[in-house]
């Protein structure tokens, strides 16, 4: 029989599917291929490109740091300015404005941070390099206080630890004594210079991109502001031509959904560092801490970053203040441990809510994992742009378990051993053995099963059934 046209055109449809689809598979394992022999190639190709574009990086972080500040300021000016001019100046005003009022904020917060920190930096250094004589007498004392009671461990000790500062001392005077420098020395010390130097110049081009990158990018941020709009409406037309009408929703579901985790993070988690290092200072100032700007934002920097910013910041302020005086060091640690568990119990979740959703053990896994590959940025941005993943993937397997017709509920599938019918089969789990109430069920099913087995023994005996015992070993229920 002779097929009909329909039926063949389906069929010449599902065959060149199949030939696209093969087609497209060879070309994703040639290209996969490719990349994998010319690894180094491509690795040297993604630092260029990255290197190229760091501007337009910096531009968009920048832009959305300052976006709810612009975002805050527009929406108090536009109102203002539309009582006094036509819509459009106020529009354009507005904009104006806000760009440059939360340009002057970031700037002046930069100020205030360099101004801070950079003084009493170097104030802090010079006192440390000047108190070395008085530390090293102070240390040895502090060994012949200590290591009184055992003479073979102080004399061990004490020879290492002079042996040390002897060789200290003999580096820096045969180094740094151009008087006593012979040929030898002279050479060692030229090529050292040249090391340094070379070390020196890489630090200062370093720091010359950086701040081209940094000030390109308050530029880019420029444009970025003031043609957000217009971006986002090209982003969203974009999508909604490529995909189908219900999978641009669920993507711009997934992407107002990543906003929301990113920013509500991001700036509760710089006002949050805010105050830790504002009430860190107030404490290392009562408690006369030395140096307790410094250390206050050092602890407030490091905060930002969750779980281990707090002992980023900690340990070498610490150490820092043990140099100079070790029963404030002491007080210093009691204080830190008293504020981050504030901070991590009250302050944080007040702040932060649930922005990112995830428990602990996901949490220290996405630092370690995108710390790990992209150092601290990573650290910081790793529990937002995981939560999104892990947000995305929830989406993806409730979808399928609902087109299953399953439970969607993690709890369900906790002790879960099979499904058959439409049930859900539970299996015993050993951490709850010692729970009361599991074991009054077992103590339910146990008497159960001694009072049918004595119903059995009686029926066979002629004697009346046995009502069932309420417990195990009760010879009450006997009679």
């Amino acid at each position: 029989m002779k097929k009909s046209n329909p039926e063949l055109q389906a069929q010449i449809r599902k065959c060149i599917c199949y030939g696209v689809t093969a087609l497209l598979v060879i070309a994703c394992a040639l290209i996969l291929y490719f990349c994998i022999e010319r690894i180094s190639g491509l690795r040297s190709f993604v630092g260029t490109v990255t290197a190229a574009l760091m501007p337009i990086v910096w531009g968009v972080v920048i832009a959305y740091l300052l976006s709810p500040s612009y975002n805050f300021l527009h929406r108090h000016l536009y109102p203002a300015l539309g009582k006094r001019c036509s819509e459009k100046t106020a529009r354009g005003w507005a904009k104006g404005l806000s760009i440059f009022l939360s340009l002057l904020l970031l700037v002046l917060i930069l100020y205030a941070l360099i101004a801070m920190m950079v003084p009493r930096l170097i104030d802090s250094i010079v006192r440390f390099v000047n108190s070395i004589p008085t530390y090293i007498q102070q240390m040895r004392g502090a060994l012949n206080v200590l290591l009184a009671d055992y003479p073979e461990v102080h004399a061990a000790v004490l020879g290492a630890f002079n042996s040390a500062t002897s060789y200290a001392q003999n580096w820096i005077n045969t180094h740094l004594d151009f008087e006593s420098i012979t040929n030898d020395s002279l050479q060692e010390l030229l090529a050292n210079a040249w090391d340094m130097i070379y070390s020196i110049s890489a630090g200062v081009k370093n720091i010359v991109v950086f701040l081209k990158n940094f000030i390109i990018g308050i530029i880019v941020a420029v444009y970025v502001l003031a043609s957000k709009q217009h971006m986002c409406g090209q982003g969203k037309k974009l999508i909604y031509t490529i995909f189908p009408r219900k999978a641009a929703n669920i993507i711009l579901e997934n992407c107002r959904f990543a906003h929301h985790a990113m920013s509500g993070f991001i700036s509760g988690k710089l006002l949050d560092s805010v105050i830790i290092g504002v009430l860190c200072f107030i404490g290392c100032s009562v408690l006369s801490i030395p140096y307790a700007l410094l250390v206050s934002v050092i602890i407030g920097v490091t905060n930002v970053v969750p779980f281990f910013g707090p002992f980023i910041g900690a340990i070498p302020s610490a150490l820092f203040i043990l140099l100079v005086d070790p029963v404030k060091c002491l007080a210093f640690v009691i204080f830190i441990l008293i504020l981050q568990q504030f901070d991590g119990n009250i302050l944080g979740p007040k702040i932060l809510g649930d922005y990112t959703g995830l428990n602990s053990f996901w949490a220290i896994f996405a630092l370690l994992l995108f710390g790990g590959l992209f150092g601290v940025p990573g650290m910081i941005l790793g529990c937002p742009v995981f939560a999104v993943m892990y947000h995305i993937l929830d989406e993806v397997s409730q979808a399928l378990l609902h087109r299953k017709g399953m439970s969607t509920d993690t709890g369900d599938y906790e002790l879960l051993g099979s499904v058959e019918n439409g049930t859900y089969q539970k299996v015993p789990d050993p951490a709850y053995e010692s729970d009361p109430f599991a074991q009054k069920k077992r103590s339910e099913r146990r008497s159960g099963w001694w009072s049918n087995m004595l119903n059995f023994f009686h029926k066979r005996s002629g004697a009346p059934e046995m009502e069932d015992s309420p417990s195990e070993g009760d010879d009450d229920s006997s009679e």
